[in-house]
């Protein structure tokens, strides 16, 4: 019976230790949420562009030694059939214009 207990309180500690360190990695992230709309510009001279609108959210990802953050934008959808699968990570460095 004594073993049983010792096991119970073990797993109720490594449950809380997890469950801490979860959250606390979850809360690490820092969120930026656009003033003013935000232009963000990709390819030879910033041709293509897309307009954030204001109140859209970013999400902290990383620091450059060179002076820059990056910052992620995540989008939801419905309709994954307008979008290509594939099995490696896709990033696309847009910057924002001033």
């Amino acid at each position: 019976m004594k073993r049983f207990g010792l096991v119970l309180v073990g797993f109720v500690l490594g449950v809380l230790v997890t469950s801490t360190a979860f959250v606390f990695a979850r809360s690490r992230h820092e969120s930026y949420v656009a003033k003013t709309p935000l232009t963000l510009a990709l390819g030879e001279n910033g041709k293509n562009q897309v307009t954030l609108p204001r109140g859209t959210a970013l999400y902290h990802d990383a620091f450059f030694s060179e002076g820059f953050d990056q910052l992620v934008l995540y989008v939801n959808t419905q309709d994954r059939k307008r979008f290509t699968i594939t099995r490696t990570s896709v990033q696309h460095p847009y910057w924002i214009v001033e």
